[in-house]
C-alpha cells in the first residue's frame, strides 16, 4: 500500500497543511480546504478523538 493515497490519506494531508500552516482556521476556511481536496461540503468529518484507533 505504499504510495497509495485514498480519502483518508488526502484528509491527513489537508490536516497537516492546516496544522503546519500555523494559523487558526475558521469553519468556513476548513470547509474550503476539504472541498478543495475533493470532499463534499456535506461530508461529516470525525475528529481524531472520536477515532476507534
Amino acid at each position: 500500500m505504499t504510495g497509495q493515497r485514498g480519502p483518508s490519506g488526502k484528509l491527513m494531508g489537508l490536516t497537516m497543511v492546516a496544522v503546519l500552516g500555523g494559523a487558526e482556521r475558521t469553519e468556513e476556511e476548513s470547509r474550503g480546504l476539504l472541498e478543495a481536496g475533493g470532499f463534499p461540503g456535506s461530508a461529516t468529518v470525525r475528529s481524531p478523538v472520536a477515532s476507534p484507533w
